[in-house]
């Protein structure tokens, strides 16, 4: 170009319309009136042209294509060779008094940052590579020279008029410096050109534009060692791992030599993505090279060999470190939690306090993590009043939010709302995990709640937090509340190309039996990923298309997918055994680790499965002992399924020897498969010397064989303290309890449990035909895996309150901290409780009111079951659930006089995801009673009567906080029962009841069958009225009839501050056999549909836009049956 001095300048000007956020924007009105001011007043020196003023209309990323079009429009036509172009961009001030030059071109904008040669707002360079320049973009005047003029003149950046029009008539001068060195640029060193270059990659990558940084990249002649650290950094964080590689291969090959930066960005790319070989190759070149102490590549190196496991590696490099600081520490924490050795994370924790390193917000993230995923409650809690100390509780939102999913985790939602609204509302990541931690607990009307006032407060949900709802509907195969979160997240503008959410659809569509949608959202995802087709294929087989042998679009889907992950593999072998094609899943495991995948324990049960089916023996031996050379222990569903095979084959006696060598020496399957198996092939010797295990079916619910008498013959039995398939029987007779009822076998009991307690797979014997004395008494845990307690025999209390051991007043049999412990047996825990009765208060007014033992406490535990039992004439409650999580109580009576004060039937508090059914209650007070911090109660065929009915509370005495959701009673028969179904609450209380059905109930001379009171008060002394009161909301009553002792068939007594909302009734028809039945309401909110009886139009309706979230209607009335009630499940 030469350097010419220009003819002329050509200055343009751009500006934005006011847009949302700023009252006025003084640039909008400067833009439109600027060029008719400036060439009126004659402002502008000789050779220089005001050429365009205009307002870009639009904001955002929509800016910048009008941006370009007026850009194009400015410059075509224009003789660059002999014109120079200046352009001027003004900003916004938030001032709204003054404009602002456009200094880094962000103002809502995606625009390019101008260079030291001015705007650059194209991707093509100004200058180009062989040193020319493009004309068409060509501009003069940098930012820089503007602002360096601002800073020489004393002007502020945010100017006045009177400032602009200065600049205005000065760019010329700045114009003509500029230009000289603007055309001399081609002759700066090439370095400088990499450097500028390097710059432009970054830019490029960090606002994610991988392909035209790799274009840039190719275009290079000369690249440094920054340039590659930048590609590959890139490419290995925003998922393209193995371009990654390629260009640090290319780097090597072209003899660049790596850095510290560059190790540390490859060695995480091969953590992160898998590539182990190429990690240990590339930790080779490390110590070749000397980069061995180097802080940044052995932090590196240390999360590469977590990432594969290998634990002394990591911790020998971890010790060569030269410098150990916190976020080394850190990474440390994290590794031994990804691996799950929970003891080694906190021995790490306290070497760090050895060590005097003090732990961070993500220390403590790591930490209570741990405890989440063990369930350490006492430790969590430990480490959450360490947190507050160190103050990162507040001031550190993740951490809070760490709390509120170890709490929930350990079914403490009560501390995990606590937890939650300690954090900030601002704070959107808190709605999030909280919604999300409701979700996965099926709290499905606290989440929707949440979700309500979230979006009231323009929070935007998270991908976690509506997957979880998606992944809940899927679960409760509940369609309409999967459509409503599917149209919320259409209504709402949320990413619905987020391949987490497509997933999420495919999958609930397909649980909830809509296999077309489920087919609509696959087609018309914009990218189809593994996680989509895997959906997809689980879909179909929910949905009988692989079981009804249609195998066509399942095959097509997974033929489609590029790269099959383990999950799809499983998926499919899946489909072909549940169709007999053995053979099809033999090939597809082959397969499978032709592609270098390698199968787990699912995928190898499903190949069994198929074998099985198919009959391929040989096969399924060879499936079999493949798992020992994965490292796969063989558990008992793969021993079940080569028993069977074995079986089926006539080889009993291999498939018996097979059978012992199982875990726990097989299991009622196995061994009914075995000796169906011997029928069929007619073995008798094989049969005959397993029909034995009858005798102790107390280890096992064995099926019935249906075996021919003349096939059976007599055997001896065992002595009762002996082994049986794994199983370790302990008498309490062998520890030298009487059983006669009058000698205190208190001591033999405890023995017998710290022995069967402190036994794998034992089974603690009470033997029928025996009466055991035994006092209070705890049974502590943890116990070992799979004890059964056998309760044949009566177990009796002392009959003599004076007698009672002092230290226990309020309990008689205590079993705590216990998992997965089973309590069976058809025997009776007697409470022995008329002398308890008659000193209590509520028989004798002059008497004092104490509390009197529980019979039965369950306490702190989970995964229980209890089934069979009698509990009768306890002291006071029969049986309470305290504090435990999954529980199940089947086929267990209850029996106390209809006047025995305080014997509540079964007694729930603080527990959560229990279910009662197939139960007989008779009591003195509540059948069964509902009370805080309880959650997911499900109770089915339920008889009731004598006794208060089925009650939730008492709540909120002495104005304490409560909260119970998500209890349904379905299907239940009531008798002659002073209350029906009721809600009770004292008034002064806070908290919620919320998310209740009662459902399929029938009444017989029931007094109150429908009540809500929140006015209860059972106390001698007056209850005086107070102006809070726990809140009752989302109630249904459904197919509820029967008769009523009562004039008032339903009661609504709800308090005038805090009143009953959203209470739903359907089909409801409650007669009186001496009069009219009625409908009492005191501010209660709710409506009726189908039949109500009596007319509840008593119920306001302001709350009619509710929406209820249960929709399998019946549209007849329940009749339940007196003798044996059958209802449908839940």
């Amino acid at each position: 170009m030469g350097s010419q001095e220009p003819k002329a300048v050509t200055i343009n000007v751009t500006g934005f319309k006011k847009f949302q956020g700023i009252a006025h924007n003084p640039t909008e009105t400067i833009v439109n009136n600027l060029k008719n001011f400036v060439e009126s007043k004659g402002l502008l020196p000789a050779g220089v042209t005001l050429r365009s003023c205009t307002v870009l209309e639009t904001a955002g990323n929509g800016a910048l294509p009008v941006l370009l079009k007026v850009l194009e429009s400015g410059i075509s036509g224009i003789d660059t060779k002999n014109e120079l172009v200046i352009w001027l961009h003004l900003g916004v001030d938030g001032g709204a008094q003054k404009f602002t030059l456009e200094q880094q071109a962000v103002n809502e904008a995606s625009f390019f940052c101008p260079d030291e040669l001015g705007w650059q707002p194209m991707r093509q360079p100004i200058v180009t590579d062989d040193g020319g320049i493009s004309r068409k973009r060509q501009t003069t005047c940098s930012i820089e020279a503007i602002l360096r003029w601002q800073h020489d003149q004393n002007v502020a950046r945010s100017m006045r008029l009177s400032g602009f029009l200065s600049l205005i008539r000065t760019l010329p001068i700045l114009a003509q410096s500029n230009y000289r060195a603007f055309t001399s640029y081609r002759n700066i060193n090439a370095d400088l050109g990499v450097y500028y270059k390097n710059k432009t990659i970054n830019e490029l990558i960090r606002s994610r534009r991988l392909d035209d940084a790799q274009n840039l990249f190719d275009q290079m002649s000369i690249r440094d060692s920054i340039t590659y650290n930048l590609l590959i950094t890139g490419h290995g964080r925003y998922g393209n791992p193995k371009q990654a590689l390629y260009i640090y291969k290319e780097m090597v090959s072209q003899e660049i030599q790596e850095t510290g930066p560059t190790f540390s960005s490859v060695i995480t790319v091969c953590a992160n993505e898998g590539f182990y070989r190429e990690g240990i190759q590339v930790h080779c070149r490390v110590i070749s090279l000397g980069f061995g102490l180097n802080l940044f590549i052995g932090s590196s190196l240390v999360n590469l060999y977590f990432h594969m496991g290998l634990v002394d590696v990591a911790w020998k490099l971890f010790d060569q470190l030269p410098e150990r600081n916190l976020a080394v520490w850190n990474l440390l924490l994290n590794g031994f939690l990804e691996l799950g050795k929970i003891e080694e994370l906190f021995g790490l924790h306290d070497q760090m306090k050895w060590e005097g390193v003090n732990p961070n917000g993500l220390s403590f993230c790591y930490l209570i993590r741990a405890c989440c995923n063990a369930r350490f409650l006492d430790e969590g809690m430990q480490l959450h009043c360490h947190a507050i100390k160190a103050g990162w509780v507040e001031c550190n939102v993740f951490v809070a939010n760490a709390l509120v999913d170890f709490y929930s985790a350990c079914g403490n939602f009560i501390d995990a709302r606590k937890a939650f609204l300690l954090i900030p509302v601002e704070d959107v990541i808190s709605w999030n995990s909280i919604i999300s931690v409701y979700a996965e607990n099926d709290l499905l009307y606290d989440a929707i709640e949440l979700l309500s006032r979230m979006h009231f407060w323009d929070k935007k949900p998270s991908i976690r937090s509506i997957v979880g709802l998606l992944n809940l509907s899927s679960r409760r195969e509940d369609i309409l509340l999967g459509r409503q979160i599917h149209c919320f997240i259409t209504k709402v503008g949320f990413d619905l190309g987020s391949v987490h959410i497509q997933s999420a659809l495919i999958d609930m569509y397909g649980k909830c039996g809509e296999i077309e949608s489920s087919l609509s959202v696959y087609e018309r995802a914009s990218k189809r990923t593994l996680e989509c087709c895997n959906s997809l294929i689980t879909s179909f087989l929910h949905c009988g298309i692989t079981g009804c042998g249609h195998f066509e679009l399942s095959r097509k889907v997974f033929e489609t997918l590029p790269l099959p992950n383990i999950f799809c593999f499983a998926s499919i072998i899946n489909g072909y055994a549940r169709n007999a094609m053995g053979n099809e899943s033999v090939s597809l495991l082959e397969a499978m680790i032709h592609k270098g995948l390698v199968p787990d324990k699912v995928t190898f049960l499903c190949v069994l499965n198929g074998c099985n089916h198919a009959g391929l023996l040989e096969e399924g031996k060879f499936v079999f002992n493949l798992m020992k050379s994965y490292g796969i222990c063989p558990e008992r569903q793969h021993f079940s399924c080569m028993v069977d095979l074995l079986g089926r084959a006539g080889l009993v006696y291999e498939a018996e020897e097979l059978l012992q060598q199982s875990p726990g020496g097989g299991d009622s399957v196995m061994w009914s498969s075995l000796l169906r198996s011997c029928r069929v092939h007619k073995n008798e010797i094989v049969v005959g010397g397993n029909m034995l295990y009858d005798k102790f079916n107390i280890l096992g619910e064995l099926e019935d064989l249906d075996i021919a008498e003349e096939d059976m013959e007599l055997f001896e039995g065992p002595s009762w303290i002996s082994e049986r398939g794994g199983k370790v029987l302990v008498n309490v007779d062998s520890f030298g309890a009487v059983g006669d009822g009058v000698s205190d076998d208190t001591e033999a009991f405890r023995k017998a449990w710290n022995t069967s307690c402190s036994t794998s797979k034992s089974v603690l014997l009470v033997p029928p035909g025996r009466r055991y004395l035994v006092n209070a008494t705890r049974f502590k845990g943890p116990c070992e895996e799979r004890l059964v307690v056998q309760i044949d025999g009566t177990i009796v209390a002392p009959d003599e309150p004076n007698d009672w051991d002092a230290n226990l007043p309020r309990n008689w049999l205590v079993f705590s901290k216990l998992e997965g412990v089973v309590f069976q047996g058809n025997g009776v825990i007697d409470g022995s409780g008329s002398k308890w009765w008659a000193s209590s208060c509520k028989k004798n007014k002059s008497n004092p009111c104490r509390g009197a033992p529980t019979a039965l406490t369950i306490d702190s535990s989970s995964s229980i079951k209890v089934k069979g039992l009698t509990i009768q004439n306890s002291q006071q409650m029969n049986f309470v659930i305290s504090r435990c999580e999954s529980v199940r109580v089947s086929e267990v009576q209850v029996s106390c006089p209809g006047d025995s004060p305080n014997t509540d039937g079964i007694h729930i508090t603080g527990s959560t995801n229990v279910v009662l059914q197939d139960s007989k209650i008779g009591t003195g007070d509540d059948c069964i009673s509902i009370v805080n911090a309880s959650s997911g109660i499900k109770m089915k065929r339920i008889y009731c009567g004598p006794g208060h009915g089925v009650s939730i509370g008492s709540l909120g005495k002495d104005n304490s906080t409560a909260v119970v959701t998500k209890v349904v009673l379905d299907t239940a028969l009531l008798r002659e029962t002073t209350n029906g179904v009721r809600i009770k609450t004292w008034q002064g209380g806070s908290g919620y009841v919320r998310g209740v059905r009662f459902e399929n109930v029938r009444m017989e001379d029931v007094a109150n069958p429908i009540i809500i009171d929140q006015f209860y008060c059972d106390s001698p002394k007056t209850c005086q009225n107070q102006t809070s009161a726990v809140q009752i909301s989302q109630i249904m009553y459904r197919n509820i009839s029967g008769t009523t002792k009562s004039k008032e068939a339903m009661k609504f007594a709800c308090s005038d501050t805090t009143p009953c909302s959203n209470i739903v009734l359907s089909n409801i028809n409650l007669e009186k056999k001496d009069g009219t039945a009625e409908t009492y309401c005191n501010s209660a909110q709710g409506f009726g549909y189908g039949i109500v009886h009596p007319s509840a139009d008593c119920l306001s309706s302001n709350d009619k836009g509710y929406i209820l979230i249960d929709h399998k209607e019946n549209s007849e009335l329940a009749e339940p049956s007196r003798d044996h009630i059958v209802h449908t499940e839940l």
